[in-house]
């Protein structure tokens, strides 16, 4: 695999800006692993889609453990992983497939959950497999574009049962436009902290807060919910993340990277409110160089790192915050979550 590794700009970046800042252990809370051979071959991939933004066709965990290991030479790596949301996978092979990859790397999974499942099913198919929650998407609400879907819509009632009674992890990539900003978003997030006490929510993204505006609008409204939690994949904005560390509870906040997103070379920026990826190379959801402009990208996750650094260093990060933000806080939410696997 060529990650267009470049020792005098990327190798440079990371010694001189990265390493000391980084805990020698990483916890990536939200990446995917998956093989061409789960997609379904009777159903069409959204390979295309901007929501879905594969720059490969398939990425088996032999594949992470070399960009991991190319992108943090020096750091020892885990990660929650799970397979790529399309709604042409065969769920039952993607998470089979994570399964094996918990038990024969030791990183640790979610499942992506059948919209039809009943909590019989999904407690069987949790208990089965290792699973630490799940991880349900809106593609899988095949009936409704992004900007109409509910969390209830991909949410079932079934999964929120189970995640309850055994006190998993859900995973919630937030829908419609507004995002964070969303009064039904929050609504919806609300009633799952609130009425299921036992689960953890977690909001990928930091709800899609890429951009400032979403989280600006919405975190004070939910930031006291006691069971909710946020991941920072692939924010890359340190005013995003400075807020985020100013106002929510630091000891929730997980960071994560979103592989195989920001193995990429480029940057996300803001422009008017609307998020873009500016890359080295042409695809179909991104901003491209036009062959004239000289763009000098690195990796994507790097300037993820960078504007964790930036902003812990305007708010004042303790070591010790920064180390649970890149580790502790993600084991400590892991092992809680194992004590009640345990307890049944």
């Amino acid at each position: 695999m060529n990650l267009g590794y470049r020792k005098d700009i990327d190798g440079k970046i990371y010694e001189d800006e990265l390493e000391s800042f980084l805990p020698k252990k990483i916890f990536d809370f939200h990446s995917h692993t998956w093989r061409e051979g789960d997609y379904d071959p009777k159903k069409k991939p959204l390979k295309s889609s901007p929501s879905l933004p594969l720059a490969v066709e398939h990425y088996p965990f032999e594949d992470v453990k070399k960009v991991v290991k190319t992108l943090f030479p020096s750091n020892e790596y885990n990660g929650l992983f799970f397979g790529m949301p399309d709604p042409a996978m065969d769920l039952k092979k993607a998470n089979g497939y994570i399964s094996k990859c918990v038990k024969k790397y030791g990183i640790y999974g979610l499942m992506m959950p059948s919209l039809k499942a009943t909590a019989e099913e999904l407690d069987r198919e949790i208990v089965n497999g290792g699973f630490l929650g799940f991880k349900p998407y809106w593609t899988f609400v095949t009936w409704k574009k992004q900007n109409d879907v509910l969390i209830e819509d991909m949410v079932t009632p079934a999964q929120l049962e189970v995640a309850n009674h055994r006190g998993l992890m859900i995973m919630l990539h937030i829908p419609r436009k507004l995002r964070l900003a969303d009064p039904l978003n929050l609504k919806g997030i609300k009633k799952i902290c609130t009425k299921y006490p036992n689960l953890k929510l977690i909001l990928a993204h930091t709800g899609r807060s890429y951009c400032l505006w979403p989280l600006k609008a919405g975190i004070s409204k939910i930031k006291d919910l006691y069971n909710l939690y946020v991941d920072t994949s692939p924010i890359q904005s340190w005013e995003v993340l400075e807020l985020l560390f100013r106002s929510f509870d630091r000891k929730k906040i997980l960071f994560a990277l979103d592989l195989p997103f920001p193995q990429l070379k480029g940057r996300r920026v803001c422009v008017n409110g609307q998020s873009l990826d500016l890359t080295d190379k042409p695809y179909t959801w991104s901003v491209s160089n036009p062959g004239y402009i000289p763009f000098n990208f690195t990796f994507m996750a790097y300037e993820e790192i960078r504007a964790h650094k930036e902003a812990a260093e305007r708010v004042g990060l303790t070591r010790r915050e920064i180390n649970g933000i890149f580790y502790n806080n993600a084991m400590r939410l892991i092992k809680e979550v194992e004590k009640g696997l345990r307890r049944g």
